[in-house]
């Protein structure tokens, strides 16, 4: 049974390509990006390839669950009148 992670994530690597911190993080492609952009991952080029340091993908979500985005919060739904079905 496959678990999605690639054999790099699997063995403990210290940098992925940015697609596989996408699947670590279950996060779009673009969405890695930009955070790359925002400097919330680390990460180098080497050659053409880019590569993201895994520590700062761990750091990245210690910082969220600090932040409190790890918090499961309900949701309150406003409800509206009934409406009454008209009687023909």
């Amino acid at each position: 049974m496959s678990t999605g992670l690639s054999r790099q994530e699997k063995h403990g690597a210290i940098a992925v390509p940015p697609r596989a911190a996408s699947r670590m993080l279950s996060i779009s492609l673009s969405k890695t990006y930009e955070l790359l952009r925002n400097g919330e991952l680390d990460s180098y080029s080497d050659g053409k390839a880019r590569r993201v340091i895994v520590a700062s993908i761990y750091a990245y979500i210690e910082r969220r669950l600090a932040a409190g985005a790890g918090v499961w919060r309900t949701w309150q739904h406003a409800r509206s009148p009934r409406r009454r079905k008209e009687r023909v």
